[in-house]
């Protein structure tokens, strides 16, 4: 992989990349997100209102009604751009720079 090319790598990452998102694109989101019972356990053990993770390919705020709280997932991050977790006047919002 190193004797290539630079631009011979580049291309090659950016092939593996899109193959990777279209595969999950396809996939349950059962295997691509975390486990809900888990979830639940998180956050009564820990008593809390809020639980914020890493990306799971399904970044997004999911609401948790049953448990009175919200579960928070950040999205991955490129290089020129990352999704990232807010606080404001009016809590938590996702957010992105570039």
């Amino acid at each position: 992989f190193l004797g290539q090319t630079i631009q011979a790598r580049v291309q090659q990452a950016q092939a593996l990349r899109k193959a990777s998102v279209d595969a999950n694109t396809h996939k349950q989101s059962a295997i691509m997100d975390v486990n809900a019972d888990a979830v639940s356990n998180c956050v009564q053990d820990a008593q809390c209102c809020a639980l914020i993770h890493g990306h799971t390919h399904r970044p997004a705020i999911h609401p948790l009604p049953s448990l009175e709280a919200t579960r928070y997932v950040v999205g991955d991050w490129h290089p020129k751009h990352a999704k990232y977790l807010r606080w404001s006047a009016t809590g938590f919002e996702m957010a992105e720079f570039c």
